[in-house]
């Protein structure tokens, strides 16, 4: 019988494992890895936090602002690589208000450990640093989906 550890652990090794390969590529200007992890996200998060996701990147290539969105909670997704202040604030502002109610970023990586963001958007948005998520607050989700 497989334990809930030992899937936890394997899901934990799998996040850590995408993220460290897309950082190494982006280091060396390889950036066709960047695309594939969106559908990857969207049915991770699907599952570990019962939405339903659609990859807004299938209508219209790239997507302004966002890559993912769920209609009935509200809730979208940019899935990205860069982790600067400069990459959330143009997602805020390339970001419609009225489309959802809940935007969050998630790093592949790790994020940074402050952000200066514009307070004009974080205000209009209720945005705080609370919605930019890297692979470690996904693996606390995965242990705990409160967390």
């Amino acid at each position: 019988m497989i334990t809930r550890g030992h899937l936890i652990g394997k899901i934990v090794d799998g996040l850590t494992s995408i993220s460290q390969q897309v950082s190494t590529r982006c280091q060396l200007g390889l950036t066709d890895l960047n695309r594939y992890p969106e559908d990857l996200f969207k049915d991770y998060l699907n599952e570990a936090l019962a939405l339903s996701l659609v990859n807004l990147n299938d209508e219209r290539s790239n997507e302004p602002g966002l890559d993912l969105g769920d209609e009935v909670p509200s809730v979208a997704f940019q899935v990205t690589s860069t982790k600067t202040a400069q990459k959330v604030n143009k997602t805020l502002k390339t970001t419609s208000k009225n489309q959802f109610d809940e935007i969050n970023v998630l790093v592949i990586g790790k994020k940074q450990t402050s952000y200066q963001l514009g307070q004009s958007l974080i205000q209009s948005l209720a945005f705080t640093e609370e919605n930019i998520w890297d692979i470690g607050d996904l693996c606390k989700k995965t242990i705990s989906p409160s967390a």
